[in-house]
């Protein structure tokens, strides 16, 4: 199955010594009947991961029956993720979403293989989305002990979300569990172009009052969460990723930059965070992850 957690409470330290503080993650369960709560101190909302019924000879899901295959019937997604709720603090900069490694041990030098497996992800993130990606490895050694050591990550900006609908304050948003199909401003039924010019003018105008949501599913199809594997790319079939992660979990972050036109690194003292959600497939092993984290029940949406 997949781990799901919310760690917004907590936004990542900027150094070393702060990183090793232990930090809150409330469980999200998988394909759960109602959303679960994200509350932090630049965002209220809610999140849903669904995902479709396993796949024939799925090892690590073959028990997986979604109550959301309704959902998946006729599309070739994988998975989809969902995030809905008002921003507590405006975002200044601009905003990304992608992938941060938060937890990782930035001692170690990254490896050929590593780099191998990046310079055939990227180009392949960059075709499906149809934005540019920033992507870096994080800075390593003892300089990553620093405040100016930078977290691996591989981020674009907001038009790499795949859906985006805003509910005006005073009126009710479609809930996450329900068909939210169509609504608002879905990258498949628009032009790269159109949709990356209408998603931008949406981040240009993000308030405090109105109610976003944000859907992820493009990638799904090549991301097989349950197995921690890259599928299909460039003709190579499936290869896990857990190694590459070593023994801590990726993060699927929001968070807004304020940018630097001498220095495009992505600090953590530049960012502000909104999601954080820790993801890992229940196949990896993550024996310090009791040492960093401090697990918590399900907050549920209200």
């Amino acid at each position: 199955t997949l781990c799901l957690y919310d760690a917004s409470p907590d936004p990542p330290a900027e150094t070393g010594e702060e990183r090793r503080k232990m930090r809150r993650a409330y469980h999200m369960p998988l394909n759960a009947l109602k959303e679960s709560r994200i509350d932090n101190a630049n965002f209220e909302g809610s999140f849903l991961f669904i995902h479709r019924d396993a796949e024939e000879g799925d090892v690590e899901g073959d028990n997986l029956t979604s109550p959301y295959q309704w959902h998946f019937a006729g599309k070739s997604r994988r998975w989809e993720a969902r995030v809905q709720g008002r921003f507590r603090q405006k975002p200044t900069g601009t905003l990304y979403t992608g992938c941060v490694l938060e937890d990782f041990d930035y001692s170690v030098h990254n490896s050929w293989a590593a780099s191998m497996l990046a310079a055939a992800v990227v180009p392949l993130m960059e075709a499906v989305v149809g934005e540019r990606f920033y992507f870096s490895w994080g800075t390593r050694g003892e300089a990553a002990e620093t405040p100016d050591g930078e977290l691996g990550s591989i981020v674009t900006c907001l038009a790499g979300v795949d859906q985006v609908i805003v509910c005006p304050a005073g009126e009710t948003p479609a809930p996450l569990h329900t068909d939210i199909s169509g609504l608002g401003l879905c990258r498949n039924a628009m032009s790269s172009r159109d949709y990356h010019t209408a998603v931008q003018t949406v981040a240009d105008n993000i308030n405090t009052e109105d109610t976003y949501t944000f859907c992820v599913w493009g990638c799904s199809k090549y991301i097989d969460v349950l197995r921690s594997s890259f599928i299909g790319i460039m003709g190579m079939g499936s290869f896990s990723y857990a190694s590459f992660l070593d023994e801590w979990p990726a993060h699927f972050i929001l968070y807004s930059l304020d940018e630097d036109e001498s220095d495009p690194r992505h600090l953590e003292r530049r960012k502000k965070y909104f999601v954080d959600v820790m993801v890992w497939g229940s196949g990896q092993d993550m024996p310090s992850m009791p040492w960093r984290y401090r697990f918590l029940d399900q907050r549920k949406s209200h």
